[in-house]
């Protein structure tokens, strides 16, 4: 089963999870935490929103590792 990969309107856009993962990651080096997920999770949406997806949901940097098996192509808007 595939499930609808609706990315706009976006209910929380790419640009407000990537400021979140950025104040955790900040957070995180002051408590000296690892956090080898935020880190991972900091450079897709670094990409997502490089490829032009401010418009769009965070859950569309899901789409990264689709668009990274060179099956499909980020679904930005047209």
């Amino acid at each position: 089963m595939q499930l609808a990969r609706k990315f706009q309107p976006a209910a929380f856009a790419a640009p407000l999870g990537f400021k979140d993962i950025r104040l955790t990651l900040a957070a995180a080096e002051a408590l000296r935490v690892p956090m080898p997920l935020g880190s991972l999770l900091h450079d897709r949406f670094l990409r997502l929103l490089a490829l032009g997806g401010d418009t769009l949901d965070w859950a569309a940097f899901g789409d990264l590792a689709t668009q990274d098996s060179g099956t499909d192509q980020l679904h930005a808007p047209q």
